[in-house]
């Protein structure tokens, strides 16, 4: 096998697992943890990958989204699309995108979910940085402390403020820094 081709399996295999995740977990059905999706469907499951991408959601919230929808929409249940209620070819279609579609316009009329998924990037990318600068060793945050620890409520409130209004700052200052805006590229949080 060639490195892409890994690549493009792991990943099928990862979306897999996490449709399968989300059956277990949230739809409480540990029954189908025996089942596994066929070479085909496991390809076609990329496109809720792409979806995750594209719209910035995650896989998870997409089968939240659309899965109730289909269901209610299909006749007759068959046993070829037992485990998700309908088969992977559906679920992955044009007419699902554009219910994934409205369905994400009438959830986040505001588009929320976008802002949730730059403020989640934009962590990300700082903490990546701050390995970085760091030699590569993660840096141990200091305990936290609690009330208990603090002689009085004006200290606790005070180191609480301090603690608060630096990672405010820190973040502040990462906003503001030109030289994140001036890179171009698809997907850049920080436009």
């Amino acid at each position: 096998m060639v490195k892409g081709e890994q690549q493009l399996w792991s990943m099928a295999l990862r979306v897999a697992g996490a449709v399968t995740r989300y059956l277990i977990e949230v739809e409480k059905r540990p029954e189908v943890a025996r089942f596994r999706f066929s070479r085909l469907d496991q390809l076609r499951l990329l496109r809720l990958q792409v979806w995750s991408w594209q719209y910035q959601v995650s896989v998870e919230e997409i089968l939240t989204l659309l899965l109730p929808r289909l269901r209610k929409a299909q006749h007759k249940p068959t046993r070829r699309n037992s485990a998700l209620g309908v088969t992977v070819a559906v679920l992955v279609s044009r007419t699902s995108r554009n219910i994934l579609l409205d369905a994400l316009y009438w959830t986040y009329p505001g588009k929320e979910h976008v802002d949730i998924w730059r403020d989640a990037e934009r962590e990300r990318q700082l903490e990546a940085e701050r390995v970085e600068d760091a030699g590569g060793l993660a840096t141990v945050a200091p305990a936290s402390r609690t009330m208990l620890d603090f002689a009085t409520v004006d200290d606790y409130l005070s180191s609480y403020r301090k603690r608060v209004f630096g990672k405010r700052r820190a973040l502040d200052s990462a906003l503001g820094d030109s030289k994140r805006r001036r890179k171009r590229y698809r997907g850049n949080p920080w436009f």
